[in-house]
């Protein structure tokens, strides 16, 4: 593999590997290895040399840092033509393997010291930072039972990496034990809002 060297790049922003990993994983579960082989080859040459084919997980490794823009191309491979209702759905599912393979890894600490709302909300960058290394994601208190989520300065942002964002938010909460969340998106970049934003409430934590 060349897939490696790290291939970091601030700038354009990096996307971790720990977060490419499962959702490889993820795709290879649902019977898609095929379109994901065929979304490797649409890539341009130089983004190629960092992927191993051969491999389960296309080389990913989590410790390293790979081009934003190159997962980019690869989603937008994967998510062209699927209806509005499935990449909600998939989003969904993904987010729930990525953190699941979370809290089997090198992060499960850190997830563990996030687990009452009030701490999540301090520390939920702290998390995003582990897998994007640009961007900012800031989490207001609205409410005791009532959070606020928005991401800025994001140039990795990726439309279906941005609604895996809002679902991993709905993963912790119920991990949590929020009861009745309702999880409401409420802006994206891609529709030119000045900021992706959601909204988190419930009851009662259990």
């Amino acid at each position: 593999m060349q897939g490696g060297a790290s291939a970091r790049s601030p700038a354009a922003g990096s996307i971790k590997g720990a977060a490419l990993r499962p959702l490889v994983e993820w795709y290879v579960a649902r019977g898609e290895r095929a379109r994901l082989l065929e979304a490797v080859q649409a890539l341009p040459a130089e983004w190629r040399e960092l992927i191993d084919a051969a491999d389960e997980h296309l080389g990913f490794l989590p410790s390293r840092w790979y081009p934003a823009a190159l997962a980019g191309a690869i989603l937008d491979q994967l998510t062209a033509g699927v209806p509005r209702d499935q990449l909600t759905a998939r989003a969904r599912d993904g987010a729930r393997r990525v953190m699941q393979a979370t809290l089997r890894g090198v992060y499960k600490l850190l997830f563990d010291a996030m687990m009452t709302p009030e701490r999540y909300a301090r520390h939920a960058h702290l998390l995003f930072s582990r897998y994007y290394d640009t961007g900012t994601l800031e989490k207001t208190v609205l409410a005791p039972n009532r959070h606020r989520t928005a991401i800025r300065d994001w140039s990795g942002h990726h439309p279906f990496l941005c609604e895996l964002m809002v679902y991993i938010g709905e993963y912790v909460y119920d991990a949590i034990g929020c009861q009745d969340l309702v999880i409401e998106r409420t802006g994206c970049v891609s529709d030119g809002a000045p900021e992706c934003t959601f909204l988190a409430s419930w009851s009662a934590v259990r």
